[in-house]
Formats: C-alpha cells, structure tokens, sequence
C-alpha cells in the first residue's frame, strides 16, 4: 500500500506533530510505502527527524516564506505530485492543504485512490462567516472520508456543514494517540536548568502550545498576578502572537515569574520536571 501524507508544513502544532510521529509508525508496517509532501517547508522544525527516519519528503515550496501556501498555484503543483506515483490513500491535514488537495483531485484523470482528510480542531475562522458553508460542503464532498479527532470535534464539523445523511456516513472518529514511553522514560531535569529565577523550591506551572487565537495563554498570564511569588509560568512553543504576550507580561510586571522557553524537543522532560500542567485554551480539537 502507498500512502501520501499531505500538510502545510511541519510547524510546532499538535497536527504537525502527529504527522511526525505517525509516519514512521506506518512505515514500519510490511508492504506500506509512506511519504509526505508539504506546501512549504518554512518552519518545518520537525522536517530533519522525519528524514532521519527515512521518510521521504518533498516541498512545494523551499525557502522562508510561509505564506506560499495560500498561493492556489499550488493546486496544479499537487496534481502533479500525485499523478507521478499510484497511490491508494492520499490523507491530508489542516486548511488550506485540504482546499488545494480536493481541487487538484478535479485535474486528475486516475483517481484510483481514496482521498482522507482529517478535523484537528473544533473551530476555524471559516465558521464565523456563512458564506464559507456552501465552499466548505464542496471541498468535503471531494473526500472520501472524514476523520475527526474527537468527538467534539465532529459535532462541531457536522453542525458547521449539515451534510446529507447519506453524505455524513463518511465521518469517522479516530481519537489522537501519544507514545507514553516517550513520557514515562523522560529524566526530570532539575528545576533550576529550566531558567535563572527558578530554584528547587519554586512551584511551576507549565503549558506547551502555540501562540495562536486558538490557545488562551492570556487568561493563564493574568492568572499568575493572584499567585504567591513563588510560582512560576513556563510558556513552550512558539507562534505568530508570542510577542503580544511577551508584551503583557512585562506589562504585568511578571518578567521574573513568566518564562518563554520557545519550541522545544525537549517537552516530555519539562512536563516530568514541573508541578502543574495547564492546558488554557479559546478552543481545542482534542482538549
């Protein structure tokens, strides 16, 4: 079986991720072929150790500019991508890749194969404005399946897109999977490697995820104003709001007591080192 991954890129979200750690699972298994192709490759932190698993790759578009994959040239380009080789499944993540996927299947005369797509999160932007309906039960209707990764993340699917009863037997729930090794293996590190204001005493909170609309760290920052002074915020990841934050928290005078440790290979570590791990979020696909 030859399967094609298709994603924006390998940026530091939870569906990037999964992306990263499923694919070499699947190519462990006998008679599978998986490859993964990416609009671009602009933030793709977790690009080198797929590759170093083997996995083959290819880009659209190299380079830095991450907003390449809105360009819907890129429509064509995935035509072609699939036409080169037989593939039984195509599965693809996240928007804009599942609008440019569905329309290149539309330039394709052998579609032999089954088109996936898989729901990551409860919400989007498209869901605030009602004309995005009509395109999105379009691009779904494309799909062969549709696999969400929670429960409420279908419901919320299903409502935003009302499909026919015989269109909805396509929806499927596959629940997201972690490797629990990777976290009950993890060497705590001691407290004071994680920053200069932090001592073994210190009681820490921590919360990994992106700087997006999605997350809510903004409520977790003001929180710590209610806090003893010793309790500190740690803050992993990275994302286009980070700055914004970082400016509310110097606002707030807590510079000593919130820390931004960026994107980190590192996270089952820091997860096994603190006391609190807090998840504050405007919405989730898998909460």
């Amino acid at each position: 079986m030859r399967i094609l991954h298709v994603i924006n890129n390998l940026g530091s979200g939870g569906a990037e991720r999964l992306v990263a750690e499923s694919l070499p699972l699947m190519k462990a298994y006998p008679g599978v072929e998986v490859e993964l192709l990416l609009l671009t490759e602009a933030n793709s932190v977790f690009l080198e150790g797929l590759k170093k698993e083997g996995i083959k790759v290819t880009s659209l578009n190299s380079g830095k500019n991450i907003y390449s994959i809105y360009n819907p040239l890129n429509i064509l380009k995935i035509a072609k991508e699939i036409t080169k080789k037989s593939y039984d499944i195509v599965h693809v993540h996240l928007f804009p890749a599942q609008y440019w996927v569905a329309l290149a299947k539309i330039f394709i005369k052998s579609r032999d194969f089954k088109l996936l797509t898989t729901e990551h999160s409860t919400n989007n932007r498209r869901r605030g404005k009602f004309y995005f309906r009509p395109i999105d039960r379009f691009i779904y209707s494309l799909y062969d399946c549709i696999i969400s990764i929670s429960p409420s993340t279908q419901e919320n699917l299903l409502i935003w897109l009302k499909p026919a009863t015989e269109e909805s037997k396509k929806y499927r729930i596959i629940e997201n999977g972690i490797n629990l090794d990777n976290f009950c293996n993890a060497i705590p590190y001691d407290k004071r490697e994680l920053s200069q204001f932090i001592t073994n005493e210190t009681r820490t909170i921590c919360m990994v995820g992106r700087f997006t609309e999605a997350k809510d760290h903004a409520t977790l920052i003001q929180a710590m104003q209610r806090l003893p002074e010793h309790v500190h915020l740690l803050l992993v990841g990275e994302g286009p709001l980070r700055q914004e934050k970082e400016k509310l928290v110097v606002e707030m005078g807590l510079g000593k007591r919130v820390h931004f440790l960026g994107f980190r290979r590192d996270v089952e570590r820091i997860i096994k080192t603190v006391d609190v791990v807090v998840l504050s979020s405007n919405w989730e696909g898998l909460p």
